[in-house]
């Protein structure tokens, strides 16, 4: 892209060149970070544990939930809650990732409270 601005002329030989070579940087450091992420982020976690605002109940919740054998519903409708219900009523977790500011509120509000397992 850079290359067809330069040959029309929409910025000089300078701009050019200055454009590739932080193009360049850019990906080299970009390269390193992806290599890298897991150290990078160890030595940075305790400067970005401010960002962390979850709530200990969340925290909770999060922990309770299993990451395996659970079922996950994309998107939220009839046809999903019925699915939702079939599932935890044979106790098995079900996790829906919805989209809609309004449908969630409605899960925080306690609509579909979560199965207790005995």
């Amino acid at each position: 892209l850079a290359q067809l601005a330069h040959k029309y002329e929409v910025f000089t030989a300078k701009q050019f060149q200055v454009i590739t070579f932080s193009t360049v940087i850019t990906l080299l450091f970009s390269s390193i970070g992806h290599v890298r992420a897991d150290e990078i982020y160890e030595k940075l976690k305790p400067m970005l544990a401010f960002l962390d605002r979850r709530t200990t109940e969340e925290e909770k919740d999060a922990e309770e939930f299993g990451l395996e054998d659970h079922v996950v519903l994309l998107g939220f409708n009839e046809t999903g809650l019925e699915i939702a219900e079939f599932y935890r009523h044979n106790n098995q977790d079900v996790l829906v990732i919805q989209l809609d500011p309004a449908l969630h509120a409605t899960f925080k509000a306690g609509y579909i409270p979560p199965l207790k397992r005995t």
